[in-house]
Order: structure tokens, then C-alpha cells, then sequence
């Protein structure tokens, strides 16, 4: 499908089984591993060994919409007051999907002089992302 690779749109966010009706931009999938260095008296270089994968929160950012009882900010709002850990899925237009497990909060943003309000969904991650390739590749 994807010689040269492929738009982003279609790209499907759901928290919660929720899916996000106005996502801008969504943050990286995955991490770097934390280095640990082991150099020693002997080395010329530095070296270092992979250590524990970083993940800093995983965040969404949609156009700002509280128009209604539906509306993502109210649903997302919800899912920060009540505090648990809840899953995250994001599926590519081939049909890849990525998902993981967190802790919602959501914020709004500086907006100026003509620009979109936003908010930003910020999930802290409590598991490693699963990926799960498309169904006959």
C-alpha cells in the first residue's frame, strides 16, 4: 500500500474505546532506552549499555470542542476525574494498530489573536505500546 508511505488521515485515536473526533497531532510511539554508561579505565571511548525504556507522557492534541454532553473534552474531562488507568489505541490507515494502557488528564493550551483553541490529552503510560500488524501482511 505504502511504496513511498501514506497520509495521515484516517489515523483513528480512541481512549477509552472513545474515538477522538478532532486530533491535530499525536506525540512519538515508544521511547528511547535510558544509556548506562560502562566506560572504564581502559576504554578510549565512552561506552554504554541500553538501560530502561523513557516514556514521557503520551500526548494527543484535538481542536477544542464543549458544545455538548459528546463532546471529546467532556469525555476526556470525565476520564481524568475519575482516575484510572485506561487503554489507548492508534490505528494507522494500513491498518496497523498501537496500544497501550494509561492515566488521562487534559489541559488547554495559550491560544492567541486567530488561532484554533485546543486541548491537550496527555496520557501517562503505565505499559510498553503492542503493536499488531495488518490482517494479511
Amino acid at each position: 500500500m505504502a511504496e513511498k508511505g501514506f497520509s495521515s488521515i484516517g489515523i483513528d485515536v480512541k481512549v477509552n474505546s472513545v474515538a477522538l473526533n478532532n486530533v491535530t497531532n499525536i506525540g512519538d510511539i515508544g521511547g528511547e532506552p535510558n544509556q548506562l554508561e560502562t566506560t572504564n579505565m581502559k576504554s578510549k571511548v565512552q561506552t554504554f549499555v541500553p538501560g530502561v525504556q523513557q516514556t514521557n507522557a503520551w500526548e494527543i492534541t484535538c481542536n477544542y470542542d464543549n458544545s455538548s454532553a459528546d463532546s471529546d473534552y467532556r469525555k476526556m474531562k470525565a476520564l481524568e476525574t475519575a482516575g484510572n488507568a485506561v487503554p489507548v489505541e492508534v490505528t494507522y490507515p494500513d491498518g496497523t494498530k498501537f496500544a497501550s494502557k494509561g492515566r488521562v488528564s487534559v489541559r488547554l493550551p495559550a491560544v492567541g489573536v486567530n488561532a484554533v483553541p485546543t486541548m491537550i490529552v496527555s496520557v501517562s503510560l503505565e505499559e510498553d505500546w503492542t503493536v499488531t500488524d495488518p490482517a494479511g501482511n
